[in-house]
């Protein structure tokens, strides 16, 4: 992702990448991750991956993408569609969405980034809010993932 609106955070998480990846790719882990959104997919490449949160006290599932890569303890990456930005539902409006693993000494290293935002009207302030989302996101992962020790 080398566009110019691409929101990125970082974390370590002591712990090994196996252990990150596990709370990553399990459903009940990644939606304390995702802030209450919760996940819905078979976790195969091609397959869709569907985020059911809720919007004005209602079920709401219209978050999805397409998981494009799964590379176990190393590289997950999907495509994300959200309607709340308030464009159609085209592929020039997905996000793709790379969370990358490395490893050293037992301790995870996760980076994530979303975008290119650079599609839409309001860009900078759709990364700003995503780059604050993840930032929060990967604090509530390495606390899951160091807790489970």
């Amino acid at each position: 992702m080398e566009n110019n609106l691409i929101a990125k955070s970082t974390i370590k998480v002591n712990a090994p990448a196996s252990k990150v990846w596990a709370a990553l790719t399990t459903a009940e882990t990644i939606q304390k991750v995702m802030l209450g959104m919760q996940p819905k997919s078979d976790w195969k490449v091609g397959s869709e991956l569907r985020w059911i949160g809720r919007h004005e006290e209602k079920p709401n599932d219209n978050a999805r993408g397409i998981i494009q890569v799964m590379d176990t303890n190393k590289k997950l990456q999907f495509t994300f569609y959200y309607p709340g930005y308030g464009y159609p539902d085209e592929p020039e409006y997905y996000n793709t969405v790379v969370l990358n693993l490395s490893e050293s000494n037992n301790e995870a290293t996760v980076d994530v980034e979303q975008g290119d935002f650079s599609v839409f009207k309001e860009g900078e302030t759709f990364k700003d809010h995503s780059q604050t989302f993840w930032e929060g996101s990967l604090k509530i992962l390495k606390e899951l993932v160091e807790g489970q020790k």
